[in-house]
């Protein structure tokens, strides 16, 4: 079997966020069991003056000045174009199936390739036009609707265009299902994965060495939020529940950036508990969860969009570690409350500060619920056997004499 991956976006330069991992995950997974894969993903440049240039380059040679309105248009067209480009010199007959990670690039691949006859699956990580809004910088409600319709359009066409489709997680499933009226039988549901390997527990030895070499203490309590700074992570309940955490010894990490960033400095201003690290690249991060005492997920529900599989809970209990998510999304499909973490009401931030200072206070076992996490996600959310799961999807739709 050869396997076709396109993308909107470029895991091997972009190391940060879940998606991307998950797709060099996969790649990882299907190779290891002998899957040929090839893939194609946009190339930008690192510097953000530059990639914008890019994109109204891309813009123009779309010949509509329409697209420019409002700008945030201009990074999914000039996505579209790179990946049709690239498209248009890879011979499709040579592939069992292609594998697209998101609507845009279904929607390149379908303007590339209209006739396509090999098996098409699409893999949703999320609520494309809905969360595009979500992290847009966009602040009026006209051009919010212009984006958004813009968007929906995409993600239509990318939804109907696949033969099958995974979803990560039920809620996401229900979405395809109401909002498209695609075919239930078509889609298959299967949570992200993460690297068992990578992310694994350390003796209180590596913890303190690790603490040592970036600034830490070992009697400091870490609490990391490994989260991009947008409405529907919730960074900022984090950030007043410590308001309600009365211990100086704590310590607030934010793994993230993003459009909420100003907000959110002027929010903690005052709290020198809080600590704001920036975008951490997916090669350093794993440190911070190995260090940490808690790691907290407190996405709320924004623009109708609640978090899926969370990769980042998934790190965090391989590591053994105490996870808070909010009760909302994939993520209370995953954890068992007080058993293999905690689940918490969104947008509540007394109870989160109430599950921290039960902690602090030594009223929880946090060895055995540690264990708990990390057995449950080495069953369930190691790359290779996810990687299995997705290969059967393959083999579903592909021809029954395909190998």
């Amino acid at each position: 079997m050869k396997v076709l991956m396109v993308a909107g976006d470029n895991p091997h330069a972009i190391k940060i966020g879940g998606k991307h991992i998950h797709q060099l995950l996969l790649e990882k997974g299907l190779t290891s069991q002998g899957i040929d894969v090839d893939a194609v993903y946009p190339r930008f440049s690192d510097s953000r003056s530059i990639r914008l240039l890019e994109y109204i380059k891309h813009g123009l040679l779309a010949g509509n000045p329409t697209q420019f309105i409002p700008p945030d248009k201009l990074q999914v067209i000039s996505i579209v174009n790179q990946l049709r480009n690239a498209l248009a010199s890879i011979d499709i007959d040579s592939y069992s199936v292609v594998h697209c990670h998101d609507v845009v690039s279904a929607y390149a691949f379908r303007q590339a390739f209209p006739h396509a006859t090999l098996p098409k699956i699409l893999t949703l990580h999320g609520y494309f036009a809905r969360e595009a809004v979500d992290y847009s910088r966009i602040r009026t409600d006209r051009a919010k609707k212009v984006f958004f319709d813009f968007c929906y359009a995409i993600e239509e066409e990318g939804i109907h265009w696949s033969d099958r489709t995974i979803c990560v997680d039920t809620r996401l499933r229900d979405y395809v299902d109401d909002t498209f009226s695609y075919p239930s039988a078509h889609i298959s549901v299967v949570q992200n994965a993460t690297d068992t390997d990578l992310f694994c527990p350390i003796s209180e030895e590596e913890n303190a060495q690790i603490r040592e070499e970036i600034g830490y203490s070992e009697d400091q309590f870490i609490i990391i939020v490994p989260r991009r700074l947008v409405p529907k992570n919730g960074v900022q309940f984090a950030i007043l529940a410590m308001k309600y955490i009365p211990d100086n010894n704590v310590r607030l990490l934010v793994l993230g950036d993003g459009p909420q960033y100003p907000e959110l400095a002027a929010l903690a201003q005052g709290d020198a508990r809080v600590q704001f690290l920036g975008a951490v690249p997916h090669e350093f991060v794993e440190r911070y969860y190995k260090i940490s005492n808690v790691v907290l997920i407190p996405s709320i529900t924004s623009h109708g969009v609640q978090e899926a599989t969370s990769l980042s809970m998934l790190e965090g209990m391989a590591c053994g570690k105490i996870v808070i998510c909010s009760s909302i999304g994939g993520m209370r499909e995953v954890i068992q409350d007080d058993v293999t973490g905690y689940l918490v009401s969104e947008r509540n931030p007394e109870e989160i500060a109430g599950k921290i200072n039960s902690i602090l206070k030594g009223s929880v076992d946090i060895e055995s619920m540690g264990r708990r996490a990390r057995e449950y996600v080495v069953e369930h959310h190691s790359y290779i056997p996810h990687a299995v799961l997705i290969r059967n999807v393959y083999e579903t739709a592909c021809p029954v004499n395909q190998e």
